[in-house]
């Protein structure tokens, strides 16, 4: 293999370590609780009863579609000791 090629892979793989680094450090979602409300929650509306907008607990600032909740946001696991 020519150097000139190595270089260019090199680089590429650079870049692409680079954005794997940068995917890492991202805010993730936060957890939901594991209490009775939480695990018997199946459909987006049952997450709507409570936070949708006017509701005890409405989602607060910029959020991306709200239509798959679990998709993002996962139970919280109680670690055992």
């Amino acid at each position: 293999m020519k150097p000139k090629d190595m270089l260019f892979v090199a680089f590429i793989l650079a870049v692409f370590g680079v954005f794997y680094l940068l995917s890492l450090t991202g805010k993730k979602p936060p957890s939901y609780p594991a209490d009775s409300v939480h695990m018997a929650a199946k459909t987006k509306e049952d997450c709507k009863v409570c936070h949708d907008k006017g509701k005890s607990n409405p989602i607060k600032g910029p959020h991306p579609p709200k239509d798959q909740c679990p998709e993002c946001h996962k139970m919280k696991t109680v670690e055992s000791r």
